[in-house]
């Protein structure tokens, strides 16, 4: 805190212990507590707004038929990319070839799996316990 606010921070602190209202200083000078909870209410207004429209949209975009079947086309072409990644490490004995693959899937990881890997086109991702 540079000398300048040092000071007025000083006197704010002086003057609420007189009775009169505690000033915050910030970056925008001298504003009261109110006026800057009053800002910081609207920017959260604002953000709350701006999330809703966007999952609106999303929402909108999704019962297109046209757009249902571009993400069915999407979730196999991504499905596709693992055909051959193995089932389960223990089906493997040290030293073949896929004992020490770097990921192993079942059913519902592979499910899991795409639906990470597509989770701004879907607007959504199955968490580890799905």
């Amino acid at each position: 805190m540079d000398k300048e606010n040092q000071e007025a921070a000083k006197q704010g602190r002086d003057k609420a212990e007189e009775g009169e209202a505690l000033m915050w200083i910030g970056n925008q000078g001298n504003q009261d507590l109110r006026a800057n909870f009053e800002r910081f209410k609207k920017q959260k207004v604002e953000q709350i707004k701006y999330r809703k429209y966007v999952t609106e949209q999303a929402t909108v975009d999704r019962k297109d038929p046209l757009v249902k079947k571009r993400l069915r086309e999407k979730f196999l072409e991504t499905a596709k990319k693992y055909f051959g990644v193995p089932y389960a490490k223990r089906y493997f004995n040290p030293g073949e070839v896929h004992y020490d693959a770097p990921i192993f899937l079942d059913c519902c990881a592979l499910v899991r799996q795409i639906t990470y890997d597509m989770r701004e086109e879907l607007g959504f991702y199955l968490d580890r316990w799905n």
